[in-house]
């Protein structure tokens, strides 16, 4: 039995008053146990929530679907801007520019998922960055395939697989346009196996392409100066964020398509084509993480917008340069021709 023991006591030296002393200790009762049934399950303690714990509950419940959704619109967006791929066109492909073009639509709409067509709930098209580079990626193709139907042309009639495959690309295609148009490109590349196509591309033709490249650019460079005298200076400026990346896209394309046509041609303009898709590269990789449209020569933000129209303005200018060293080619070899013929 537990007892509680007294210490003996001295007498109390402040008031000099006697100190009883107990001689025999006094026992204490003992704790009373608690009846349990063994039988029963013990109970849990039960947490007990304050104010505090069912405000944070409360805004826990709410951020978190906020936070979920915003990650997944991160994950769901991710722009295509190697400039590795396609990779072996040139074995694959009898006419590697048809090729360039039939895996770059493939790729949107089977690897990345088509963001222009997606519901406007979805994480998918809620941010700007990947539906505006999709968009210009394929306005892109749709007015080179259209360029090139004619090019292609046989009777003064442009080719049938790529007329039909810039009627598909044209306005706003959907995932399914998307696939016949990549069909239709597959089925010129088989006729051009069979050598029933028209896949000669002349310097002239060469250089359209190179105009058409060059015009995309000069577009851009609008979008963009447009942009930076509108300048916000917050990185969630939605209309420079579209701006700068249908900019990367239509130098993406450009420097794809261009990259899978051969310059055979002696001259000098080899050394203006690699300067052209130099400059194209620096502008389809130029990723800024958020795009600031702040004054150009502020600090320390800077502007995505006028750094972008600097890389597209270079690109825009080595593209004539090279178009006008393909049209000397040209030049040069109509006057041989007409020498000849003399």
């Amino acid at each position: 039995m537990p007892v509680v023991p007294f210490v003996r006591a001295r007498r109390d030296e402040t008031n000099d008053l006697p100190v009883v002393e107990i001689e025999t200790p006094v026992p204490l009762a003992p704790r009373a146990e608690p009846e349990h049934d063994a039988g029963a399950p013990a109970e849990t303690a039960k947490p007990k929530f304050g104010l505090r714990g069912k405000v944070a509950a409360i805004i826990g419940a709410l951020t978190l679907p906020i936070i979920a959704y915003f990650g997944a619109a991160v994950y769901s967006h991710e722009i295509g801007d190697d400039l590795e791929f396609p990779q072996d066109t040139r074995t694959l492909w009898t006419a590697p520019w048809a090729g360039v073009s039939a895996m770059l639509l493939e790729r949107e709409y089977a690897d990345h998922g088509w963001s222009p067509g997606a519901a406007n709930w979805s994480p998918r098209g809620r941010l700007t960055a990947m539906p505006a580079y999709q968009s210009a990626l394929v306005e892109a193709l749709a007015e080179h395939t259209e360029l090139t139907s004619k090019q292609a042309s046989m009777n003064d009639e442009p080719d049938p697989d790529l007329a039909a495959a810039a009627r598909l690309l044209s306005g706003a295609p959907g995932k399914d346009q998307l696939r016949a148009a990549r069909e239709a490109f597959v089925s010129f590349d088989g006729r051009a196996r069979r050598r029933t196509a028209q896949t000669i591309i002349l310097p002239s033709q060469l250089a359209e392409r190179l105009d058409l490249a060059a015009r995309w650019s000069a577009l851009s460079a609008d979008e963009l100066v447009d942009m930076s005298h509108a300048a916000s200076g917050t990185p969630f400026d939605g209309d420079a964020t579209e701006a700068v990346y249908r900019a990367k896209a239509r130098a993406y394309a450009a420097h794809r398509l261009i990259s899978a046509v051969d310059h055979p041609y002696e001259s000098d303009a080899h050394e203006a084509r690699a300067r052209a898709l130099s400059a194209l590269a620096a502008a389809s990789e130029f990723s800024p993480l958020f795009v600031i449209n702040g004054a150009a020569d502020g600090w320390p933000a800077g502007s995505h917008t006028a750094a972008m129209a600097g890389l597209i303005a270079d690109a825009q200018r080595e593209l004539a340069r090279y178009s006008a060293g393909v049209r000397r080619i040209d030049a040069t070899s109509a006057d041989q021709s007409l020498e000849a013929s003399l």
